[in-house]
């Protein structure tokens, strides 16, 4: 799981449920939800890692999704992040 320890993901993935059930319950539709943490994600992910990592692992993205690695469970897994 990279370097990512699975204390820190589940701590991750909680927040992440809470924030995006908050902004649900205030009417938010889940595409704009969706929308925003993907666009959130990309920046934080480029200033961690740089822009040539980021983009990378964003080319990876479709083929994950077409594999069905984001298949709509509630627990979101963690993308491939090998470069």
């Amino acid at each position: 799981m990279s370097s990512i320890d699975a204390a820190q993901r589940q701590k991750a993935v909680d927040a992440m449920a809470k924030a995006w059930a908050a902004a649900d319950e205030a009417g938010v539709p889940a595409d704009v939800i969706a929308g925003v943490a993907l666009a959130k994600a990309y920046s934080e992910l480029v200033k961690a890692m740089g822009l040539e990592t980021a983009a990378n692992i964003a080319a990876r993205f479709p083929e994950q999704i077409k594999a069905g690695r984001f298949g709509g469970n509630d627990t979101p897994d963690t993308p491939d992040q090998t470069s």
